[in-house]
């Protein structure tokens, strides 16, 4: 029921998005964030990046539609509209981008933050975290506003969130084999597949790193804490997480560690927003580098310890079969960070 009451109001807000009052809609300069992304990820990357720019420039920011957004606290202080705030006639449209001195803008000119990956950096957000007061502004909006069964682990045990995106019934079909072992006499080569084939890890390969990067990196988490007991939740957007769950547990083979995961799918947006919200409860997380999930949700997090993959390639052998290897995991403690090889 709470599902439906969201799509209602989601569809409510984008027929009529009406100003808050206070707010001309033909605004000289602004920041207008055009389309968020249908995603959790995306939104809330393009959201934060867009706020900082608001923000440190004192410019009033617009936001477009989102299925996310009556779900968070930022729905009530933000300002939603779909056409153009600004006069057109009257200032340049810029595109921010990885060359934008955000701290330096020229007079007469406002900002559109478009859902296109080649004009926006949005995956890094990292920066504005030295804020302490914009930081706490975004913890502030990126709240749930409606009631979430989150995953709340016994304090008493050391508890790991694992983050797999593996785009199973929404992203095109993976390449690369899951598990393998990497064999000296098996005949291999270097390839580079992403302009011949069609697949998410072609394309994506930090988002989708094979199955095999998360048993690896949970192995050497577990061996570096000294093997203490564990509760390992796995948060992914597969659509049979018991499956997955049996897969990464039998490889893993470790008896200090009780995995668990949802059982199934349930309502989509409200399903999201929980996972989003309990991987913040977890001691740590392990995630893949690209996931715009992950990040958005490391970003909110204050885990003791964070892995990630980090350097990757790809390899093909004599038998036809695709690897994609995950050559390094990167560990961040705090301020620290420290890049250690994988065997295989």
């Amino acid at each position: 029921m709470q599902f439906f009451k969201l799509v209602f109001f989601y569809v409510l807000s984008v027929s009529l998005f009406p100003l808050e009052s206070g707010h001309n809609q033909d605004t000289e300069h602004c920041v207008w964030l055009t389309k968020p992304g249908d995603r959790l990820g995306d939104y809330l990357l393009h959201y934060i990046k867009a706020k900082w720019v608001s923000n440190k420039n004192q410019l009033p920011l617009f936001l477009g539609a989102s299925k996310y957004y009556v779900c968070l606290e930022l729905s009530d202080e933000e300002v939603f509209l779909f056409s153009n705030p600004c006069n057109e006639n009257r200032v340049v449209i810029k595109n921010i981008d990885e060359n934008l001195d955000i701290y330096n803008l020229k007079e007469n000119t406002s900002f559109i933050v478009k859902h296109n990956n080649k004009n926006i950096l949005y995956e890094d957000i990292s920066f504005t975290k030295g804020d302490k007061e914009f930081y706490s502004l975004i913890k502030k909006m990126v709240t749930p506003a409606i009631d979430l069964k989150t995953v709340k682990p016994n304090k008493d045990v050391l508890s790991v969130a694992i983050h797999i995106r593996t785009g199973k019934g929404y992203d095109n079909p993976l390449l690369s084999e899951q598990y393998f072992t990497l064999f000296p006499g098996l005949k291999r080569k270097y390839v580079n597949v992403r302009s011949m084939i069609m697949c998410a890890d072609t394309f994506h390969p930090d988002r989708f790193p094979p199955e095999i990067f998360y048993c690896k990196a949970l192995q050497h988490l577990s061996e570096k804490l000294g093997h203490p007991p564990l509760y390992v939740y796995l948060f992914t957007d597969d659509q049979n997480p018991k499956e997955l769950k049996k897969r990464i547990e039998e490889y893993v083979g470790l008896g200090n560690i009780t995995f668990d995961s949802r059982e199934d799918s349930g309502e989509e947006i409200v399903d999201v927003l929980a996972d989003f919200f309990s991987i913040q409860n977890f001691n740590y997380l392990i995630r893949s580098l690209g996931s715009h999930f992950a990040i958005a949700a490391d970003y909110l997090s204050d885990h003791d310890l964070v892995i990630t993959s980090k350097q990757r390639h790809w390899e093909k052998d004599c038998l036809g079969k695709f690897y994609l290897i995950v050559d390094s995991i990167n560990i961040r403690e705090g301020n620290k960070e420290e890049e250690v090889l994988l065997k295989y």
